[in-house]
């Protein structure tokens, strides 16, 4: 009489599972919009009184220089400051704005596409680390830090705004080389981040490192970032006005 044999199956090794993850992240980038990616990384909830302010007024400025140009937006489809980033876009007529859930999960937020990326919330932020250029932080948890741990790992740009708190402060082990001011940043306008300033004013700053940071790379790629709006109107004091 013949043993059967079982069949071992061999454990998935690390490489695998990075090499599984990497065509995942293809797979799902090659059903995005074509164009820089900014993604949005935050709390699932305001802690911060002026946080829900700051994103709303960030939502207009970023609609307002964006809105038409090549940039597409992305969130992980979560409440907080991500919904709130996404129906304030929504309202102004940003349309490039994609949810990134997991496989069965809606957003709900009647703002953007929703795009499955991963079996699970685990495999969604993985990729969701992957696939930005840009990471904007604001506040957040655990998740947000390693989501832009993730990102600043794979060379992405991640800036946080310190003032709000939380991961972006430099909590749960956020990358403290992204708390470093960027090149691309004057001290002023770092400065400005770790104080609770107006948010119209953040904002407007938050925006303009933003389109800079776009722009440089863009020419170091021999690309341009179409239909970005580089003039803000001004008032006699120089400050920019914006109606929202």
């Amino acid at each position: 009489e013949q043993k059967q044999t079982r069949k071992l199956r061999r454990p998935r090794t690390r490489e695998c599972e990075e090499a599984e993850m990497n065509v995942l992240t293809k797979s799902v980038e090659e059903q995005l919009p074509a164009g820089p990616r900014i993604c949005i990384l935050g709390s699932t909830a305001f802690w911060n009184e002026a946080t829900e302010p700051l994103v709303k007024a960030l939502a207009c400025r970023l609609s307002s220089s964006l809105r038409d140009s090549n940039a597409v937006i992305l969130t992980g489809g979560m409440t907080g400051v991500q919904e709130v980033m996404a129906k304030g876009l929504a309202d102004r007529g940003f349309v490039r704005l994609v949810n990134l859930v997991h496989l069965g999960h809606e957003s709900g937020f009647n703002a953007g596409e929703d795009l499955a990326a991963g079996l699970d919330a685990a495999e969604r932020r993985k990729v969701f680390g992957r696939l930005g250029d840009v990471y904007l932080c604001i506040e957040g948890g655990p998740g947000v830090a390693e989501e832009a741990n993730m990102a600043f790992e794979n060379g992405a740009f991640v800036l946080p705004i310190p003032s709000t708190g939380g991961a972006s402060s430099g909590a749960f082990n956020f990358p403290q080389a992204a708390l470093e001011r960027p090149r691309c940043v004057s001290p002023e306008e770092w400065a400005s981040f770790s104080t609770d300033g107006h948010p119209e004013e953040v904002a407007s700053t938050v925006v303009k490192v933003l389109s800079r940071y776009l722009e440089e790379e863009a020419k170091k790629s021999g690309e341009l970032l179409k239909g970005a709006s580089n003039e803000e109107i001004t008032s006699a004091r120089g400050h920019s006005i914006v109606s929202c």
